[in-house]
């Protein structure tokens, strides 16, 4: 009978043990095989690198030893109205894009005209067509820049795209613009040749602070 008891004990503690471990397992899901791999993912930077040698601070444009003077044709008759005389093609500037993406490059400031003028007695005094004493805003309004490509083709609104890993050469002409588009007679027309006649004696030389600014204008992919 003793036996029989310890018999039922053993068997009841097992039923226990076997109880107890299976509750460990409750609500577990046994997981399937798994690998992993870990890496890094990365892009390469499109550079961005335009060389715009002695332009990269701004440049001074001059024409030196290029003397420029007005048109040798003078005032022929009423309705003419003007006469110009222009430059050699000058190059003034190469920008070089050494980057991976096309810049679009634009010039400002050619209208900030500078005047160095020799010591001079009274200024001329005009009438007609220039009421007013020579000022320096008259003699500037004679001169223009105009920036062009390597054919002389003016730069549209004084922009232009250099390519990728590319070159671009930037030229100007000044023109020197006579305006006898007021006159009405020769006497009127000899204020505006007494203008152009104060510069050559007066002036001697204009020149242009002008400003290149590159900025990206293709992206990659394409």
């Amino acid at each position: 009978m003793t036996k029989k008891k310890n018999m039922i004990a053993r068997i009841c503690g097992l039923l226990i043990v076997l109880t107890l471990i299976s509750c460990c397992f409750l609500g577990t899901t046994f997981a399937r095989y798994t690998s992993n791999v870990s890496g890094t993912a990365s892009v390469t930077v499109a550079k961005w690198d335009i060389d715009f040698g002695d332009a990269s601070t701004g440049i001074n444009l001059t024409w030196g030893e290029d003397k420029l003077s007005p048109s040798a044709q003078g005032y022929d008759t009423v309705g003419q109205a003007v006469t110009t005389n222009t430059t050699d093609l000058v190059k003034v500037a190469t920008i070089k894009n050494e980057g991976d993406v096309d810049a679009l490059v634009t010039i400002t400031g050619a209208n900030g005209t500078a005047l160095a003028e020799e010591a001079h007695p009274d200024r001329v005094t005009c009438n007609a067509a220039y009421t007013d004493t020579i000022t320096v805003d008259a003699v500037k309004g004679l001169f223009t820049i105009t920036f062009t490509d390597n054919q002389g083709s003016p730069l549209t609104s004084n922009t232009f795209t250099v390519s990728s890993h590319d070159s671009y050469d930037v030229y100007a002409i000044v023109t020197w613009t006579t305006d006898y588009s007021k006159c009405t007679s020769a006497k009127a027309a000899e204020a505006v040749d007494a203008l152009d006649t104060y510069v050559g004696q007066y002036v001697t030389s204009v020149s242009w602070d002008v400003e290149f600014t590159a900025v990206q204008s293709s992206e990659l992919p394409a």
